[in-house]
């Protein structure tokens, strides 16, 4: 699925940016891309230089992808170019985000002794 990526992690990636190395082929285009990647109890923004597909072109600041990356070496990141489901991937992102504010919540919560700030 994710090729060989040692001690993996399943995840996502996040495009914080990117620029375009001038190189491009029919099959995509180059990018250097910091990537905020997140998996479990794992967030960790990394660089890469990968070459971005033309069916997930154009990109943007906020781009998500579902990713494996290596626990040791985060820059280690495996792209399953023909299995993203760009809505699937969005769907477990908002899911994530929910669950995170809830957590931010209960933590605000237990805080102010009870009270909402």
């Amino acid at each position: 699925m994710f090729g060989h990526v040692k001690d993996p992690v399943v995840g996502t990636a996040t495009v914080v940016s990117f620029t375009e190395t001038g190189e491009a082929s029919d099959s995509g285009v180059v990018i250097i891309g910091q990537l905020l990647l997140r998996a479990d109890d794992l967030e960790e923004t990394v660089e890469v230089t990968d070459t971005i597909p033309l069916s997930q072109w154009p990109i943007d600041r906020g781009t998500v992808w579902k990713v494996a990356f290596s626990r040791e070496k985060p820059t280690h990141v495996r792209f399953p170019w023909d299995e993203v489901n760009p809505e699937e991937v969005l769907a477990d992102v908002d899911r994530r985000n929910e669950e995170v504010d809830q957590q931010a919540l209960a933590a605000s919560i237990i805080e102010g002794g009870g009270r909402i700030r």
